[in-house]
């Protein structure tokens, strides 16, 4: 995780992540991380039925495990159904929150994952 967090716009630390999680017994999310990555480039391309199954795919895992890496405070819990995190490359990129939670429980949310930032406040 450091190594993501140190080169953000590597894929490397994140595809070395991938085999860690699939050696340590989460298949899934290595599964979510490789996809991410490979979608990543051509994510707009939505002629291409090969893209399309693997943005299916990629909701398809969100939807399924979505409880199980979403960290568990409950306060947080309650923010990520009102303001879900965006993905990219197999890690939560940014969030939006509003000022009062990000003031009242924003280390938690940064600290929870190696690399999102804050976007905006709503």
């Amino acid at each position: 995780m450091r190594a993501v967090r140190d080169s953000p716009q590597d894929d490397t630390p994140r595809l070395v992540l991938a085999d860690w999680l699939d050696d340590h017994g989460r298949p899934a999310f290595a599964e979510f991380i490789r996809l991410q990555v490979a979608v990543e480039p051509v994510r707009t391309r939505l002629d291409d039925t090969r893209v399309r199954q693997m943005l299916t795919r990629e909701k398809e895992l969100i939807a399924r495990h979505s409880d199980e890496w979403f960290p568990t405070h409950p306060y947080i819990a309650g923010l990520l159904s009102e303001f879900d995190p965006v993905f990219r490359r197999g890690l939560p990129e940014s969030i939006a929150v509003d000022v009062h939670s990000l003031l009242e429980v924003g280390d938690e949310i940064l600290g929870a994952w190696s690399s999102p930032r804050i976007v905006d406040s709503v």
